[in-house]
């Protein structure tokens, strides 16, 4: 939906999302190889709790180790999850700068 500038988000302005999506500011994708062209790319996956309430990371692990290998120094990575704080400093930066 994002492609064709429809948002199904309700607190989105539709008119600003279209202007984004025709101006070429806002580009919905899930071809990984696209990352490397952009400035900012933002996580947003979901963090389910357990039965003992603890936050499932698998979505951000996944996530991240999907996208290290097209990153490039210079962009901004922004997580977007109902997380703990500290899960991108503690989580997600070490598995980003671990290309091994």
């Amino acid at each position: 939906k994002i492609r064709a500038g429809v948002s199904y988000i309700s607190d989105l302005n539709k008119d600003e999302v279209r202007t984004l999506v025709e101006r070429k500011k806002l580009k919905a994708t899930n071809d990984y190889k696209v990352l490397g062209e952009l400035e900012v790319i933002c996580i947003c996956v979901p963090t389910p709790l357990s039965k003992t309430k603890e936050p499932d990371l698998s979505y951000i692990y996944s996530a991240t180790d999907k996208i290290r290998e097209y990153l490039r120094k210079g962009q901004l990575i922004i997580l977007e999850s109902t997380t703990y704080p500290g899960t991108t400093e503690e989580v997600v930066l070490p598995r980003l700068e671990n290309k091994n």
